[in-house]
């Protein structure tokens, strides 16, 4: 079996977690460094790791090019142990990446992590993997389909018992599938969904009850709670992150976020709008710029943006949760 040593930032997570689960599910041995210490103390557990690992893969970013941070250095020891080295390029642009990055090949898996994906794999030599929607046809269920993908968090909510599985990844954020676990899935391959909300989510506490207040809502207005939640970096806030048009100390994450949440929507709604809400927790100029990608998927007058204070604004379909 292949061991594979994945090296990334914290700030890229999502993606890391999601390819983490994909790899073993393609029959690889992958390593990540979520069982240690936050503070790792970077000596002989780090390199006796990536010294017998067959593979290191580097997830490039901003963030990860940081010389204090421990990517940098756990490149240095792959390259000096002459380790086959994969880098796949996870978030901003190239003037943001070290030459030595950028000069050699990269997988570029921004926004497009699922047709990245078998590019990876089959520099591994690992088993081809399907993506979330060639994977409905083949599962009774939504908690089915978690079993595959791994990564599921099931919760109950409104006296549903619901699995939330990551299916979007991107360097900062994850679009989730939110549905009733054991209720025969819908046929989505042909965009067959029940009416459904979409939360995003781009700001405030890891563990808040904005998920569960929007399947309340769902539930209370008679449908099945079948909710697209698209999650983002849990420091953006208003006075922490840059307005959306500046390129430089933050807007490479407000970009990536507007295309996650684009190709979040267009992978489980393909276009449909009749009977979905869609509800912003997150700053203004970034639901903005969202809605503006939206457009192209709705006719226009059923576009209207988020305005005022209320924690959810509804951009469309219903009224306001609160």
């Amino acid at each position: 079996m292949t061991s594979v040593f994945l090296s990334y930032s914290r700030d890229n997570k999502p993606i890391a977690d999601r390819l983490y689960h994909d790899l073993k599910r393609a029959g690889l041995s992958p390593w990540q460094d979520t069982d240690l210490a936050t503070e790792i103390q970077w000596g002989q557990d780090i390199r006796g790791r990536i010294e017998a690992a067959d593979a290191f893969i580097l997830l490039a970013s901003p963030e990860a090019a940081d010389p204090a941070r421990y990517v940098v250095r756990e490149l240095a020891e792959a390259e000096r142990l002459n380790k086959r080295i994969l880098r796949v390029w996870v978030a901003g642009e190239a003037g943001q990446l070290p030459a030595a990055w950028t000069e050699r090949h990269m997988i570029d898996a921004r926004g497009r992590y699922w047709q990245a994906l078998p590019k990876l794999l089959a520099d591994l030599g690992g088993q081809a993997v399907s993506s979330p929607r060639d994977l409905i046809a083949d599962v009774p269920s939504l908690s089915a389909m978690a079993d595959q993908l791994h990564g599921a968090v099931p919760f109950r909510a409104a006296g549903h018992s619901l699995v939330r599985v990551p299916v979007v990844p991107s360097g900062y954020g994850m679009g989730w599938l939110v549905g009733p676990a054991d209720d025969p899935l819908p046929d989505m391959t042909r965009g067959l969904l029940p009416p459904i909300a979409v939360l995003f989510k781009f700001t405030g506490p890891e563990h808040d009850d904005s998920l569960a207040e929007v399947v309340q809502y769902l539930v209370s207005v008679g449908r099945t709670p079948w909710v697209v939640y698209v999650e983002g970096p849990k420091q953006m806030g208003e006075n922490r992150v840059p307005k959306y048009e500046l390129p430089n100390d933050g807007g490479h994450v407000w970009a990536d976020q507007v295309e996650l949440s684009e190709r979040a929507v267009r992978e489980w709604v393909k276009g449909r709008h009749q009977g979905m809400s869609v509800f912003f927790h997150g700053p203004n100029p970034l639901a903005f710029a969202v809605g503006s990608r939206l457009r192209e998927m709705l006719p226009y007058e059923l576009l209207h943006y988020p305005r005022g204070q209320s924690r959810y604004t509804t951009v469309f379909g219903a009224a306001n949760v609160k």
